[in-house]
Order: C-alpha cells, then sequence, then structure tokens
C-alpha cells in the first residue's frame, strides 16, 4: 500500500472532501467534481458531511471496487492502532467536547506505523495529537 499524501481542505467545513480525495487518490483538480457530487449545503452556506454520502463518493471516485462499506462506532484509538494489516480508514472525531460537530481526518497503518492526516490547514503541526485529544466517533475502514 502506498502512503496516503495529505490534501487540505479549502474551506472551513470541507474536511470530508479532502479525505474523500485522500483516500481515493483523487488529484487536486478534481476537487470540486467531488465537491459537486456530495454536499448540501445549510443556511450559512457550510457543507455538512453524512456518513452515507461518504460511502457513496467513496464507490464512485476510488479505482477499486467496494462492494460492503459500512461506519462503526468506537471509542478508543486503539481499535485502529492494534488492528493487523495496512489499511487506511475515514474517521470522524469530536472537535470539542461542547460541540455536537464533528471533523474528517484520515488514519493510515502501513506495517507497524500509523497517523493520522488531518486536512485542516488549522491543525497542521497538531495532527500526531488526534490520538490523545480528539474523541472518536466512528471510522470507515477501506
Amino acid at each position: 500500500m502506498k502512503a496516503i499524501k495529505l490534501i487540505p481542505q479549502k474551506q472551513g467545513s470541507q474536511c470530508g472532501i479532502a479525505c474523500i480525495m485522500m483516500v481515493t487518490g483523487q488529484p487536486h483538480n478534481k476537487y470540486n467534481k467531488v465537491k459537486a457530487s456530495l454536499f448540501n449545503k445549510d443556511k450559512k452556506n457550510n457543507f455538512h458531511t453524512r456518513n452515507p454520502k461518504i460511502i457513496e463518493s467513496i464507490k464512485r471516485f476510488s479505482k477499486k471496487k467496494y462492494r460492503k462499506l459500512r461506519f462503526v462506532g468506537f471509542t478508543d484509538w486503539d481499535y485502529l492502532k492494534l488492528r493487523k494489516g495496512n489499511f487506511k480508514a475515514i474517521v470522524s472525531v469530536n472537535v470539542n467536547d461542547d460541540s455536537p460537530n464533528w471533523h474528517w481526518i484520515v488514519f493510515e497503518k502501513i506495517g507497524d506505523k500509523s497517523r493520522t492526516l488531518d486536512p485542516s490547514p488549522t491543525n497542521e503541526g497538531r495532527i500526531s495529537y488526534h490520538f490523545e485529544r480528539k474523541k472518536a466517533i466512528s471510522c470507515l475502514i477501506l
């Protein structure tokens, strides 16, 4: 498995778009195409990504054909860190305990090394803190 390249989100609420691009290997010039296929805007013109749309988009843009994809809930990062084999996952994390909102990041494991890739430019340099400071909500393992 080839290491995933970090793709930053272009706007504040587009973490889901960037994560889909990272796990499907889509290049930067496809950003608007992926964006247009996915999301509904709210009254403030923000995007909100829901699990079914993430799955639908991965099936649409991935070169690999997936039959069954489903999100699973988990609360401990060891669920991913201790999993055997090479894989990637899209993970929803709670950014702030006082907020009902979540943020999408990518988890990658190759061999015995694992890492998270956060598409938010404001989180740059804090990526490694996800394991300790972000409450995991659910993940989609690919």
